[in-house]
């Protein structure tokens, strides 16, 4: 942390072998460095051994939260990353397990930028002279300590070296927890963190497979550790893993444990819902959400035991490299799988008696196996095959030899024209082309004809028209048309025939409902999916307000033509976004959305006065983040027919019970009206350019936030305090008491942020932002005075981070 805020280190290196921490060192960096605003953006990107480079970009560009148009070449993407940066005073870029040289201009990094140009006359000769100044600093993470001061030429370098014993053995306690306090385990447990040679995920991984085992697991945990590995990987992580993963409970489990390692970094619950509905790996499941539901479980239960880590979401999941090739490893000697891992990807096909007792099949880089594939394929037991290469060719005849096949994956491939062998998998349940070029003729002749497939998955291709055929898969769960920019016609009864689909996914994608054409109808009615009895899932976009299905337990639906963010702001399962036009009348099915709505984004409220009384909802009682944007003529968000300041809202105390953040921007609201039956879980506030406050609320109701964690308030021309005073007793009751967030940017007219009698205390705030208010006097402001009252002041956090300009 000294070193990211030394003016003359720019790159930092990390260094250690594999297992050590490295990654989670990067991350508490990132966190800290965040939490102090040591810079104005921080950011991370995993690199590996075979860096791809768009992948980075994309890394980056989700964490300064840009969205960029998919399909961009690399050198555009760097120009507007770079743009972006250099816009910002200070930015922390961190590239996480470097093997080699990678260039940062090509990524899109600035190190420094031009100075803009003194005026003549103001310092001395030099200042008219454009001069250097920093933009990004560079934090790096390797195995390889020549990586970093060679390659990157880092500035200064730390080692992160190997667990002390004393620390293998503290760390094993702490996982194990109190079983390590039986006097026959003690010395044993010694031993085996002893054994685990000082590297912290080999001690997690066999602590967590250790919990509420026998003495007799734990003798054995013992025996697994001294072995040495079979493949000359570190022994010890090696047989950590494969110990944990053999007492893993059930074979589901270790099936998707397998799965997992053959995915890409950061990769998606969705993924495996879609194989795993495919291969039938989970049992007792009979939906698309049930499914689902078992994914999330079971992955929960792997990162309990250490064999996989968060991702960038909780519908996310990444897997550490060590893990992931013993895993690999152990598929491949036990399970007939058969993969690439990055040191052998011109590995040679396996010979013919080993490629009949294969079952998976993943490649996930052409270049593996020489890049070329074989005229026809001798696999009888093949159920999983997945291939990824935009350059690799496949043979017409491919498929003829694994008719079996229950998966097939070909992602990021060239695939016009589609193998005419692909209809002999008459088996095959799941199919991806995801981002794959394809024919839209030959999705109708050769996908049309696989009855029996339950999922499809077309996201990102870039397919004008949907083949009619496609109706006719009479067996189809899950349709992922997400990402199909260029999808413009669905011919009418597609959906109609798709009796048994569950899920349909067309988010960023068609929304030309309806389109008629030479006075005939040309596209697919939306009213078509009203008439599907088993659709319970689905994500698209309508530019008016229609009939929706009614049975929706998992939807993103936007409605209107001002939305160009899909994404929403969580992983929210009910997210809908309205642009609320004048006097908009809402039919049943919307209404029924709305209560059940979890994340709602009302956008251009023209002509509404009201929000509860347009939507004509008595309350919201699954509504967690409710945004209001762009409403001119918005009074009220509720009703108050007449009642006063001092009043409960009857009929109304429960409208929000849940609502954990709210946000109001651009708004013409007098006064913020709640009660705290409405906002007593609201932990997130934020208002921003709602220039008719003059105050926030009355501190009554100030006092309803008591789980308040965040504020801001920005571009509120008419504030002149964020509380007023009432009148009641109950003076000196705290006022957000675990408020630890407060901002207030360009307030023009504020002068405090409290006028009362009660005592204010900011007990928890660690974070304070007061910029561009230039009548600010104080926090607290005496009723009977208009001086800074010394006996009210607020009272702070010692660790509270200042910023005042």
């Amino acid at each position: 942390m000294e070193a990211l805020v030394t003016p003359s280190i720019n790159k930092i290196g990390v260094y250690g072998m594999p297992g050590v921490g490295k990654t989670l060192l990067a991350g508490e960096v990132k966190r800290k460095a965040e939490q102090e605003k040591l810079f104005d953006a921080v950011v991370i990107a995993k690199v590996t051994k075979n860096p791809d480079l768009k992948s980075i970009q994309q890394e980056i560009q989700r964490g300064l939260g840009l969205e960029l148009p998919d399909g961009i070449p690399e050198w555009s993407a760097a120009a507007r990353i770079k743009a972006i940066l250099t816009k910002k005073q200070k930015v922390l870029v961190i590239f996480d397990d470097l093997w080699g040289r990678v260039t940062l201009e090509d990524v899109g990094i600035p190190l420094s930028a031009n100075k803009q140009k003194q005026p003549v006359g103001e310092k001395d000769d030099e200042s008219s002279a454009e001069q250097q100044i920093l933009v990004c600093k560079v934090l790096l993470t390797s195995r390889d300590h020549s990586v970093l001061s060679g390659d990157m030429g880092t500035e200064k370098e730390f080692l992160v070296g190997q667990l002390e014993d004393n620390e293998s053995w503290e760390l094993f306690k702490k996982i194990v927890g109190k079983d390590v306090e039986r006097q026959e385990l003690q010395q044993i447990g010694r031993e085996i963190a002893k054994e685990s040679r000082g590297l912290p995920i080999a001690v997690a991984t066999i602590a967590n497979a250790l919990k509420n085992k026998s003495v007799h697991d734990w003798k054995d945990a013992l025996l697994e550790l001294k072995r040495p590995s079979p493949d000359g990987k570190s022994a010890k992580l090696f047989s950590a893993v494969e110990f944990s993963f053999k007492h893993l409970e059930r074979e589901e489990l270790k099936q998707t444990f397998l799965m997992c390692s053959l995915l890409s970094q950061n990769a998606s619950i969705e993924e495996l819902v879609k194989y795993g509905v495919g291969l039938g790996l989970f049992l007792n499941v009979r939906t698309i959400e049930e499914t689902r539901n078992r994914v999330l479980s079971l992955v929960d239960h792997l990162k309990a035991s250490s064999l996989l880590v968060d991702g960038r979401s909780k519908m996310y999941f990444d897997m550490h490299d060590l893990i992931r090739d013993v895993a690999k490893s152990m598929a491949s000697r036990n399970y007939g799988v058969f993969t690439t891992r990055d040191e052998d990807m011109q590995e040679d096909w396996p010979d013919k008696e080993v490629m009949t007792d294969l079952k998976w099949i993943f490649l996930s880089n052409g270049d593996a196996c020489g890049g070329l594939l074989p005229d026809k394929f001798k696999c009888p037991k093949l159920t999983f095959f997945h291939l990824s290469n935009y350059s690799l060719a496949i043979p017409a005849n491919f498929f003829s030899g694994i008719e079996k096949l229950r998966v097939l994956g070909l992602t990021k491939m060239n695939l016009s024209p589609l193998p005419v062998s692909i209809t002999l998998l008459t088996d095959l349940r799941t199919l991806r082309f995801d981002q794959s070029v394809l024919g839209d003729e030959d999705i109708g002749a050769i996908i049309g004809k696989l009855k029996n497939l339950q999922v499809l998955s077309l996201a990102g291709c870039e397919i004008e028209e949907l083949p009619k055929e496609v109706g006719s898969l009479t067996e189809l769960k899950l349709l992922d048309l997400s990402d199909c920019t260029k999808l413009k016609v669905i011919p009418q009864e597609v959906f109609a025939s798709l009796s048994k689909l569950q899920e349909l996914k067309m988010g960023n994608s068609f929304y030309q409902w309806d389109v008629m054409e030479h006075g005939r109808q040309r596209n697919a009615s939306l009213a078509e999916l009203t008439q599907l009895p088993r659709l319970t899932a689905l994500e698209l976009r309508v530019l008016d307000v229609q009939t929706i299905p009614g049975k929706l337990e998992r939807y993103k639906i936007l409605i209107g033509d001002v939305w160009n963010n899909w994404n929403s702001s969580f992983d929210s399962p009910k997210v809908l976004k309205l642009q609320m036009k004048a006097h908009i009348r809402f039919d049943n099915s919307i209404k029924r959305l709305l209560k059940m709505t979890e994340e709602l984004h009302l956008e251009e409220l023209n002509g509404v006065k009201n929000v509860v009384d347009e939507l004509d909802i008595k309350g919201f009682p699954d509504l967690k983040y409710l945004y209001i944007r762009n409403a001119p003529e918005l009074h009220q968000i509720v009703n108050l027919r007449g009642w006063g300041p001092f009043n409960a809202f009857p009929n109304l105390e429960f409208l929000f019970p849940n609502l954990e953040e709210l946000q109001l921007s651009w708004i013409n609201v007098d006064m913020i009206w709640i009660t705290s039956y409405c906002v007593e879980n609201v932990t997130k506030l934020i208002i921003h350019g709602c220039h008719n406050l003059k105050y926030l609320f009355l501190s009554t109701m100030a006092r309803s936030l008591v789980k308040l964690g965040h504020l801001e308030i920005r571009e509120c021309k008419m504030m002149t305090k964020v509380l007023s005073k009432e009148d009641e007793e109950g003076k000196g009751n705290l006022i957000f008491p675990e408020l630890k967030f407060l901002q207030l940017v360009q307030l023009q007219n504020l002068v405090s942020f409290y006028f009362g009698d009660s005592t204010i205390e900011f007990s928890f705030l660690n974070e304070l932002i007061v910029w561009n208010c230039p009548e600010f006097k104080g926090f607290a402001v005496m009723s009977t005075s208009t001086d800074v009252a010394a006996d009210i002041q607020p009272l702070f956090n010692e660790q509270v981070c200042l910023h005042f300009t």
